[in-house]
Order: structure tokens, then sequence, then C-alpha cells
């Protein structure tokens, strides 16, 4: 029979294990993101809105560097006929990822 200490130290030990695999995923998510293909493209640029006439604050991203992904998506009603929509997602502002 183990002791409760043995049992801890297995516990942090698989904890740590899992928090390693996470980030580690994590990373590829992101890496993931940026990547730039036929199917998806990743932009990074300063975005600049026109403030309306009376808005009451700023647009949220103006003047900050966005970075989003563009890409292209396909639907088929029930006629057969297909239908393309152009998407986009901001995933990334001034370096700090929010996805």
């Amino acid at each position: 029979m183990r002791t409760r200490t043995e049992i801890k130290l297995e516990q942090e030990k698989v904890i740590e294990q899992i928090n390693s695999l996470k980030k580690k995923a994590r990373e590829l998510y992101e890496e993931d993101l940026m990547l730039s293909d036929d199917k998806r493209r990743f932009e990074e640029k300063v975005e600049h809105h026109d403030r309306p006439k009376y808005a009451r604050k700023p647009h949220f991203y103006d003047g900050k560097k966005v970075g989003r992904i563009y890409w292209t998506e396909t639907f088929t009603d029930e006629k057969g006929h297909s239908m393309k929509i152009d998407r986009q997602m901001a995933v990334r502002v001034d370096g700090e990822w929010i996805v």
C-alpha cells in the first residue's frame, strides 16, 4: 500500500505533465492561426476606424495592431446551389492573443 505523500507526489507529477501538454497545445494552436495558405490567411496591421458623429467612445481596435484570420466558407442549400461567404475573425490585439 502506498503512502499519502507518494500519492501526492505522483499527482503533482501528473498535473505538471498535463500543464506542459496544455502549453504545447496552445503554442501549436497559435502557430496554426498564424499560418497562411490557400484556405486561410493571417494578416496583422494597425487599424483605423472613423469615429461616428454621435459616438460616445472610439472604436475598440482604433490605433491598435490587430491580427485577423480570413477564410471563405461554402454553403450548399437544399436545391444544390452553392454560396461562398467571406469570413474574418480578430485573433490578436497588440501582440496579445484574444482567442
